[in-house]
């Protein structure tokens, strides 16, 4: 009896399965090949937003800190009170020509 078991009863039981699966049976629903359809997935709820094409202002003000590149410090060398400036601003200034009036 277990010549008969492990020879034939034990690997026809094991192959049964492999040989059912490749079958398709339309009638047993576990066996068939064929998938069930799907339900189709609900919509989501979206928003929907119109677009305008519009000039918009944009505001450009802005705080910040300058800081030159060079500097100088200027001192007076003469006593008195300075009554007129006899330069312009980021004017060059020339050896021996006067800048003040005092």
């Amino acid at each position: 009896m277990t010549i008969l078991l492990t020879r034939l009863i034990l690997p026809l039981t094991l192959m049964l399965p492999l040989m059912l699966g490749g079958c398709e049976m339309p009638d047993i629903p576990f066996l068939s090949k064929k998938e069930p359809p799907q339900q189709a997935m609900p919509v989501p709820p979206v928003t929907v937003y119109e677009i305008r094409h519009k000039d918009v202002p944009w505001p450009a003000e802005y705080q910040g800190q300058t800081q030159g590149s060079l500097s100088a410090d200027v001192r007076s060398r003469i006593e008195g009170i300075i009554e007129k400036r006899l330069y312009k601003e980021g004017e060059k200034d020339e050896q021996g020509k006067s800048s003040v009036r005092a």
